[in-house]
């Protein structure tokens, strides 16, 4: 698996990590060691990748102890998930779960190519959405075909040269 996997003890000072834990947090430029905190994590985090990021644009950083006080509070909370977009553009997928023994148990993968995914998906739903709305406007009759030549769409212009709604045209061939 290529996800980063960290387990803190009731104190939250982090008793395990692998190497995927490792390779996301030196990206950061933070070196994971046996007993560091969780709270000392998010504040090298921030010392070394959000107060100097690139994608602030001449903004203000966020204030370091609120940026790190609102982590500690998803940390603390039984059940957590959140994605985030990196000072660097990648996007973050971070989950922790604390157990009744009161271990946390976090995951921390890389989700850009998801997020890629999503936008290219979500800007073909854009275009497809904008593509219907000029074939419904379109003065003549337009209607489109599955392979096994069953109407899939018709226009306005289509239900009046038929005189018959298109829900009682769409499917037939």
């Amino acid at each position: 698996l290529d996800v980063g996997i960290g387990i803190y003890g009731e104190d939250d000072a982090l008793i395990y990590y692998n190497a995927q834990l490792i390779e996301v947090f030196e990206s950061f430029g933070v070196h994971l060691s046996p007993g560091i905190t969780f709270s000392a994590i998010c504040e090298q985090v921030y010392d070394k990748s959000v107060r100097n990021s690139p994608r602030l644009a001449g903004r203000q950083p966020p204030e370091r102890s609120a940026w790190v006080q609102e982590r500690a509070k998803s940390f603390a909370l039984p059940y957590s998930e959140t994605i985030e977009q990196l000072s660097d553009g990648r996007w973050l997928k971070s989950v922790n779960k604390r157990l009744d023994n009161g271990l946390v148990i976090t995951l921390r993968s890389d989700v850009s190519d998801f997020k890629e995914q999503e936008f290219l998906l979500r800007r073909n739903i854009g275009e497809t959405e904008i593509l219907r709305a000029v074939l419904e406007d379109l003065p003549v009759a337009v209607f489109m075909r599955d392979s096994e030549q069953r109407l899939e769409f018709v226009n306005a212009a289509y239900e009046e040269m038929f005189g018959d709604k298109r829900q009682n045209i769409i499917g037939k061939t």
